[in-house]
């Protein structure tokens, strides 16, 4: 281009020599211009990459998601700036590639930061890895990084993957509610109350123990109702469901069979001429009496709420005492 501007400025001197029109070459000109414009588009191309290079070996315990959405929409936006300075840049297959490299990375970003997400488990890794058609995906590597999640090509399974993340952010909700659950009972206690100023003591379940289980029951009943999401769940969650089933009947048979038993001890062991009168149902009421007088003298031992109402064999007993 400079040799033609040597001849250029050869032949206007000969033209004004001989005194001749003088020649215009505008295309000199604006070849000069889009070489200047290509050079630029070439060297942020150069410099996008450098970036893109450098966010690959950000390990992935490290990765900003935000941040490199941040830098990201920043250069898209250089890009655009240029796009508009000179819109006949936009044309060149340089460009295109530029454009097109920077928003799959804007629709990748969100991906990876779904997919570094705290609700992942490693089941979630498998399901990944067998979308992506590789035979694992594990970011709990010390030199698991950036790049290794790039190179399975996220933007073609976008939708895949999206499930994925859902069904995993429903999951953690799932897990927590049940870790939830099993704190809650695996420290309640059954409180017991004395009966008169004897050594005897009944049930007495707190309100904060039989709202929580009202509750839970059906906390559990909405979880078992989630379908596919309650499916990895599922072995405990009916677990507990039959759990909490087992504690609140045998806790409704036993407060009970305390009050007919509290009621029935002032008629019958108090009273001789009721005895007298009913030598039969005293009888009875004397053999129920010693029955739950040992049952308590053996729970009262237990504190906690599950284990005391989970004795095989407590239910069933208490509805024979009040059979």
């Amino acid at each position: 281009l400079d040799d033609l501007e040597v001849k250029i400025k050869d032949l206007r001197e000969k033209e004004d020599l001989f005194e001749l029109p003088s020649t215009h070459f505008p295309e000199i000109g604006e070849t000069r211009i889009e070489i200047e414009q290509l050079t630029i588009l070439w060297n942020f191309k150069r410099d996008v990459d450098k970036v893109y290079e450098g966010w690959k070996k950000i390990l992935w315990k490290d990765v900003n998601t935000n941040d490199l959405e941040d830098q990201n929409k920043r250069l898209r936006k250089k890009l655009r700036e240029k796009g508009g300075a000179y819109p006949a840049i936009k044309g060149w297959e340089v460009y295109k590639h530029v454009d097109k490299s920077m928003a799959n990375m804007a629709m990748v970003l969100p991906l990876i930061f779904d997919l570094h997400s705290d609700s992942i488990r490693p089941r979630h890794w498998k399901q990944l890895a067998g979308v992506c058609n590789v035979n694992t995906v594990d970011p709990s590597e010390s030199k698991f990084t950036l790049q290794d999640m790039l190179r399975l090509n996220l933007d073609r399974h976008k939708d895949k993957i999206e499930e994925i993340v859902e069904a995993a952010m429903k999951e953690l909700k799932i897990e927590k509610k049940l870790a939830e659950i099993e704190t809650f009972w695996t420290a309640m206690e059954l409180t017991y109350s004395p009966h008169k100023n004897t050594e005897m003591h009944v049930p007495q379940p707190s309100e904060e123990l039989l709202e929580t289980m009202e509750a839970h029951q059906m906390e559990l009943q909405s979880i078992y109702g989630m379908g596919k999401f309650m499916e990895y769940f599922k072995n405990r969650v009916v677990e507990w469901q039959n759990v909490l089933r087992t504690v609140d009947d045998t806790l409704k048979m036993w407060t009970a069979v305390s009050r007919d038993w509290i009621s029935l001890e002032s008629i019958f062991l108090a009273s001789a001429d009721i005895r007298s009168q009913l030598p039969e149902d005293t009888k009875r009421f004397e053999g129920i009496d010693s029955e739950f007088k040992e049952l308590m003298k053996d729970a009262i031992s237990e504190v906690n709420c599950v284990n005391v109402c989970s004795v095989e064999g407590r239910c069933e007993a208490l509805k024979g005492m009040r059979e």
